[in-house]
C-alpha cells in the first residue's frame, strides 16, 4: 500500500529542531548557529543560568526547575543548569557564568519584567493582558555586567510556563518523557533564533482538560501497585495522589493544556492523602483541601470535577459522608451543607465550577425538570458568591454540562445564566449532538465540547485501546469549534495509556486551532512521530499510529466477535486479516531497526496496540473459521480452533510484555479486559472466542445425498454460499436435505475481482482432485491438486473464462450461459459446480470512460470517486476526508456553518454508471426494464448537530425528480439520540437506502445525482442496486 510521502521531509531535514504543531507556534531553537539562529543559549561548555523572581507563582518556580533539568538532559553527561531567585537584574551580575542568563517571569507580578518593559526592552505587545499568552526574547544589555540575555515571559503564570516548555520540547524533551519513556534527544549546542518572534497569544480554547475517567481496573490498580506496594491504599481508600497527579499535572502543562478532571470512580481528589475529612465533610470546607487540591494550584492547574458532579465535590464523597439520598427535593438542607463545603475548600484554588445535579452515580436525577434545576443552579450560584467573600456569580468560571437527559431539558428550554459554559457532549462515542444556534452564539460563558476518546456504557465499551479516527475526530471538533464550543474543551482519555496521540493532537487543536484542515492530521502525526521518535522512522510509525486507529474505528475492537467480518463474501475476513498484516509488517520492521532506547516508547505508543490489535482480529476470524468450517465437515476446523486458542494466549503475551516493560514501571495497565463482551459492559475476565471441532480421523459423510461412495475427503465451498459439497448441510439449503449441487451467482465481464472456488480437506488421507469443463471457454486455475493430509491446507483455484470465446450479448440482450465445471477426488466423490455467464457487453458506439458497471445486480461507487464533484463556492463545498471510515476517503459538506438549500440546488456529486438490469431467464424473472432500483448511501455514524437543520441529501436518478432523504431519524424525545443510535455505533456507519425509478430506457449509462442539502453530511460509499451487505460492505465497482 502506497503512504503518503511526509509533507515536512524537508522541513526536519533542517537545524532547527522539532516544530510544535504544523503551523501555530514558531521554530525557536537550532541545533546549528546559522544567521537565523545566532545566539548560544547552551552548550556544555556554556551552561545557561535560568533567574526567576521570588515574588513569582509559585507555579512558575516549579516549572523553571524541571526546565532547567530540561535543558541539562539534552546536553547529557553531567550538565547541571542553576536557578536563582533574585529581586533584581542587578543581582544577574552577582552570579557569574559563561553561559546566557535566562530571565523567567510572569508580567505584572515580577519586577525582574517591570524594569525591562517600562525602559523598552521588552516587547510586550500581544502578551500583556492576554490569557496565557507568551513570548521569548533576546535582549541586549538588560543590565549592568550582562551583554546579553533571553527573557521567557508570559501575561500570566501558564504563559510563561509555556514559553519554558515550548523550549524544553523544540530541545528534544517529549511531552511523554515520563508518561511513555520517550528518550531525550541530545544535542551539543542550542541556538535560539533572533530572527524569529518566538510568540503565542491566547489560545484557541480557553480551557483545554484531560478526563481521568474509568480507570478501573488498569490505572487503578497500576497505581496501587506502584504507589502502596499492592497492599491497600492511603487512610480514605484513595488510590492516586500527589505522586502520580505531579506527572500529570507536568504533562498537562507540557501540552499546553490547563485544567483537569481527576478520577473518581472510586477516589475523591481533594481529599487524598488526608486521614480524614475535615469537619465531616459537611461543616467548614474552608482550609480542608488535600495535598492533591493544593498541588494542581501550585503547579497551574485549574481544578474541576466531571459532569455529574456539582460544586467541587466527587461523586465518592457523598458515598462516603453523604446523609439522606441524593434528592434536592427531600434531602435540601444535606446537600446544601454537602455543596457549601466543596466551594468553601475549593476557593483558595483556581476552580472551574461544574454546576447542575444529575443522579448520583452517572444517572438521571430523580424527580428532575427544568425548573427543579434551574433553581438548584441559582442556589449554587449564591453558594459559590458566599464561599468566595460575596465576589458576584458571573465572576467565578462555571460549566453546566448538557450530558445526556440534561441535553433533553435544554434541548426543551432549560435556562442557563449567561456567564456559564454550555458544555455539550457528544454521543460517547465522538459525534457532536449539538453546537451553539445562531442566536446565543455571544453568550458571555460561551460554549464548549466534553468529547470521548474512551466510553464505558451502551450500546458498548470501549477501554482498551485507541479506536478513534483522528480524521474523524478533527472534523468533528472543527465543527464543534465552528459552531461556538470554543470556552472549554475535556477530552476523557481514560487511563491516559494508551491514548497518548488523540490527547495529544487534541490539545495541539485546542491550543492553536487556525488553519487546522483535514489535510492536516496526516502531516501532524508525522510531525509528532519525528518529535517523538526522530526523523529516520517517523514516517512508517506514523503510518502505523494513523492507520491503526483508523482500522479499529471502523468497527470498535469490543464490538468485533466470530460474526463480524464475512468469510464468504468479497473475501472481506481475509482482506481485513491482510491489512492487519502489513501493518504488523511494519511494525517488526521499525522494531528492527529503531535504536534500543526508543523501543520502550515505541511498543507503548505503536507497537502493542496495533500487534494486539491485529491479533485480537485474527483470533476472532479464526474462530469464525472454525464455527463455519465445522458444519462443513472441514478438517481444518480443528486447526482452527487451535489456532484461535493460540492467539488469545498470544494476547496475554503481548500484554506481559508491556506490563513487564523498564522493570515493570506500566505493570496493570495493559490489563483492560476486551475478549468476551455480552453486552455494553467489559467482561470480568477475557475469555476464549468459541470454537468448534470435528473428529479428525472420520471422513465428511454423505448419506444425505445417497451418495456412492458414501464419504468423502474432498470439500468444496463457493464465494457467497456458506454452502458445502459434496452431501449436505443447512447452509446448503433450507431444509439441509437432498439439496442438490451447487450454483454460482451469475458472472459477467466486469466484475471487480475474479471468482474462485475452495477446496479443502475433509478427512486425515492425502487425495487428490481435479475439474473438467464442458466448454472451452471456462476453467479452472489449477485444474487439479494434491492435500498431503494436512488438515490446514487450502486451495483457491480461480475461476478462468476466455470471453473472446464466449458469445457476446448486446446490451439489451437476455441470454444467459450456463457451464460446468466437474469436481471429482480419487475416490469418486464429485461435485457439479454450476456456472452461469451474463455475456453482455457495453457499446462501445458511446463514450463510457470513466463510467462504473453493474456486475453481481449493483454498483457501488466510493464517494471519493464520483465522476463529477460541483461545488457552490467556498462556503458550500465537499471536502475531502481522507484516511476515513469502512472505504477509507469520504466527502462531507463544509464548512459546518453552509447554508440550507433545496433539493436540486447546492454541492453535488455525480455518478456516471452502466447498468445492465436483470437478465430476463435470470432466476429472478425480472426483465431487463424493470424501472426500480434501490440506491444506499453509506455515511458516517454522524448526528443532527444542527438545531432544526438535520441533516439531508436529496437523490435524482438520471433527469427524474429528486428524493429528499433525511438519513438521522428525529429523536423520540426532543434532545434525546435517535432510536437507531445504538445500532449504527456497532456498526460503524449509517446505511440509508431509497427506491428510485428509472425514467427511461433501464439498460444503459446512467447518472446519479446526491445534492448536499445540509452541513455535516459525511458520505463514504453510494451502492446502486442490492449487493450482499456485509460489515464493510461491497468494494468498488469495475470503472471503464
Amino acid at each position: 500500500m502506497l503512504r503518503p510521502r511526509s509533507l515536512l521531509s524537508g522541513f526536519l531535514a533542517l537545524p532547527f529542531l522539532s516544530q510544535l504543531s504544523l503551523a501555530a507556534i514558531p521554530r525557536c531553537l537550532s541545533s546549528e548557529k546559522s544567521k537565523d539562529a545566532s545566539t548560544l543559549l547552551a552548550s556544555k561548555t556554556s551552561l545557561p543560568t535560568i533567574f526567576t523572581s521570588e515574588a513569582d507563582w509559585p507555579a512558575v518556580h516549579i516549572a523553571a526547575s524541571t526546565f532547567a533539568s530540561d535543558i541539562a538532559s539534552v546536553l547529557g553527561g553531567s550538565a547541571k543548569v542553576q536557578v536563582y531567585n533574585i529581586s533584581s537584574l542587578s543581582d544577574i551580575a552577582k552570579h557569574s557564568s559563561k553561559g546566557l542568563p535566562l530571565i523567567v517571569g510572569t508580567l505584572n507580578k515580577t519586577s525582574l519584567l517591570d524594569e525591562l518593559a517600562n525602559n523598552g526592552t521588552l516587547k510586550t505587545s500581544g502578551v500583556a493582558g492576554q490569557w496565557e499568552a507568551w513570548r521569548v526574547q533576546s535582549v541586549e544589555k538588560p543590565t549592568a555586567g550582562v551583554s546579553k540575555a533571553l527573557v521567557l515571559f508570559g501575561a500570566d503564570k501558564r504563559g510563561t510556563i509555556y514559553s519554558m516548555y515550548t523550549l524544553s520540547e523544540q530541545a528534544g524533551v517529549s511531552p511523554w518523557v515520563w508518561f511513555a519513556d520517550v528518550p531525550t534527544k541530545q544535542h551539543d549546542e542550542l541556538y535560539f533564533a533572533d530572527q524569529t518572534d518566538c510568540f503565542h497569544g491566547s489560545p484557541s480554547i480557553k480551557y483545554r482538560a484531560l478526563f481521568i475517567n474509568d480507570e478501573q481496573p488498569a490505572l487503578t490498580n497500576w497505581a496501587n501497585k506502584r504507589y502502596h506496594a499492592g497492599v491497600g491504599v492511603n487512610p480514605l481508600g484513595q488510590s492516586f495522589l500527589p505522586e502520580f497527579y505531579a506527572h500529570v499535572f507536568e504533562l498537562l502543562l507540557r501540552m499546553r493544556a490547563n485544567y483537569i478532571w481527576p478520577a473518581m470512580w472510586a477516589d475523591s481528589f481533594p481529599v487524598a492523602g488526608l486521614n480524614e475529612y475535615p469537619n465531616g465533610g459537611l461543616g467548614n470546607g474552608t482550609g480542608t483541601a488535600g495535598p492533591n487540591l493544593v498541588l494542581a494550584d501550585r503547579m497551574g492547574i485549574v481544578y474541576g470535577t466531571t459532569h455529574q458532579e456539582p460544586m467541587a465535590r466527587n461523586t465518592p464523597e457523598w458515598w462516603a459522608i453523604g446523609k439522606g439520598d441524593w434528592d434536592y427535593t427531600t434531602n435540601n438542607d444535606i446537600i446544601t451543607s454537602y455543596w457549601r463545603y466543596g466551594a468553601e475548600r475549593a476557593a483558595p484554588y483556581e476552580t472551574l465550577y461544574t454546576m447542575g445535579m444529575r443522579g448520583n452515580g452517572d444517572t438521571g436525577l430523580t424527580g428532575a425538570s427544568k425548573e427543579l434545576l434551574e433553581k438548584i443552579v441559582a442556589n449554587q450560584r449564591q453558594i459559590l458568591s458566599d464561599a468566595n467573600n460575596g465576589a458576584a456569580p458571573e465572576t467565578l468560571p462555571q460549566l453546566w454540562c448538557m450530558y445526556k437527559e440534561v441535553q433533553e431539558y435544554y434541548a426543551q428550554g432549560l435556562q442557563v445564566p449567561d456567564d456559564v459554559t454550555i458544555l455539550f457532549a457528544d454521543d460517547n462515542f465522538g459525534n457532536l449532538r449539538t453546537v451553539l444556534g445562531e442566536d446565543v452564539r455571544n453568550r458571555t460563558g460561551g460554549g464548549g465540547i466534553y468529547y470521548h476518546f474512551e466510553f464505558f456504557g451502551a450500546p458498548r465499551s470501549y477501554k482498551w485501546l485507541g479506536t478513534n479516527n483522528l480524521v474523524k475526530s478533527t472534523e468533528q471538533l472543527l465543527a464543534a469549534y465552528r459552531g461556538g464550543l470554543d470556552r472549554i474543551w475535556v477530552f476523557n482519555v481514560a487511563d491516559i495509556k494508551p491514548l497518548e496521540v488523540p490527547l495529544n493532537m487534541g490539545l495541539d487543536m485546542a491550543y492553536d486551532i487556525e488553519g487546522w484542515n483535514f489535510s492536516s492530521v496526516t502531516p501532524w502525526v508525522q510531525n509528532w512521530a519525528s518529535k517523538t521518535f526522530g526523523s529516520e522512522h517517523s514516517e512508517d510509525i506514523a503510518h502505523v499510529i494513523q492507520t491503526y486507529l483508523k482500522m479499529n474505528s471502523r468497527i470498535k475492537p469490543e464490538a468485533v466477535d466470530q460474526n463480524t467480518w464475512s468469510l464468504t463474501s468479497y473475501d472481506e475476513a481475509d482482506r481485513v486479516l491482510s491489512e492487519w498484516q502489513e501493518l504488523t509488517d511494519l511494525v517488526d520492521k521499525i522494531e528492527g531497526n529503531l535504536p534500543q532506547e526508543y523501543q520502550a516508547a515505541f511498543y507503548e505508543l505503536a507497537g502493542w496496540p496495533t500487534l494486539a490489535s491485529a491479533n485480537h482480529n485474527r483470533a476472532y476470524v479464526a474462530s469464525s473459521k472454525s464455527l463455519l468450517y465445522s458444519i462443513q465437515a472441514r478438517s481444518s476446523a480443528d486447526y482452527y480452533a487451535s489456532l484461535t486458542q493460540q492467539y488469545f494466549e498470544y494476547d496475554q503475551e503481548l500484554a506481559n510484555r508491556y506490563n513487564n516493560l523498564l522493570g515493570g514501571k506500566w505493570n496493570g495497565i495493559a490489563n483492560q479486559t476486551h475478549f468476551g463482551y455480552m453486552g455494553w459492559p467489559d467482561p470480568r475476565r477475557n475469555f476464549m472466542p468459541p470454537v468448534q471441532r470435528v473428529v479428525p480421523s472420520a471422513l465428511s459423510n454423505m448419506a444425505a445425498q445417497l451418495l456412492t461412495p458414501m464419504y468423502s475427503e474432498m470439500r468444496l465451498s463457493i464465494q457467497g454460499s456458506k454452502g458445502n459439497w459434496p452431501g449436505d448441510t443447512h447452509f446448503n439449503c433450507d431444509v439441509g436435505w437432498f439439496c442438490g449441487q451447487p450454483y454460482m451467482s451469475i458472472i459477467n465481464r466486469y466484475e471487480a475481482a475474479p471468482r474462485y472456488v475452495e477446496i479443502a480437506p475433509g478427512g486425515p488421507g492425502e487425495f487428490h482432485w481435479k475439474v473438467t469443463s464442458n466448454v472451452s471457454w471456462l476453467s479452472l486455475e489449477p485444474s487439479s491438486g494434491h492435500f498431503t493430509g494436512n488438515a490446514s491446507q487450502l486451495m483457491r483455484p480461480q475461476i478462468k473464462i476466455d470471453w473472446d470465446q464466449v458469445k457476446a450479448g448486446n446490451s439489451s440482450g437476455n441470454i444467459t450461459q450456463v457451464a460446468l465445471l466437474y469436481f471429482e477426488d480419487n475416490i469418486g466423490a464429485y461435485v457439479n459446480l454450476t456456472i452461469p455467464l451474463d455475456p453482455r457487453t457495453v457499446p462501445t458506439d458511446q463514450n463510457l470512460t470513466g463510467h462504473f458497471v453493474e456486475s453481481q445486480g449493483f454498483v457501488s461507487i466510493n464517494a471519493v470517486n464520483a465522476s463529477r464533484i460541483t461545488n457552490q463556492g467556498d462556503n458550500a463545498t465537499w471536502a475531502t476526508l481522507p484516511n476515513y471510515g469502512l472505504h477509507d476517503t469520504a466527502l462531507t459538506t463544509w464548512p459546518p456553518t453552509m447554508a440550507s438549500f433545496d433539493a436540486g440546488k447546492g454541492p453535488v456529486l455525480e455518478f456516471d454508471f452502466y447498468w445492465f438490469g436483470p437478465m430476463a431467464n435470470a432466476t429472478s424473472g425480472l426483465d431487463s426494464n424493470f424501472p426500480l432500483v434501490n440506491v444506499t448511501v453509506s455515511m458516517a455514524p454522524t448526528l443532527n448537530y444542527h438545531d432544526g437543520k438535520p441533516i439531508k441529501y436529496a437523490l435524482q436518478l438520471d433527469g427524474g425528480d429528486a428524493t429528499v432523504v433525511q438519513p438521522v431519524p428525529d429523536a423520540d424525545t426532543e434532545g434525546d439520540l435517535p432510536p437507531d443510535w445504538g445500532d449504527i455505533i456497532l456498526a460503524g456507519t449509517r446505511r440509508t437506502t431509497s427506491n428510485l425509478t428509472f425514467t427511461g430506457d433501464v439498460t444503459g449509462k446512467h447518472t446519479l445525482k446526491l445534492w448536499g442539502m445540509e452541513p455535516g453530511l459525511v458520505v463514504e460509499n453510494v451502492v446502486i442496486g442490492d449487493p450482499d451487505w456485509t460489515a464493510l460492505g461491497p468494494p468498488q465497482s469495475y470503472r471503464l
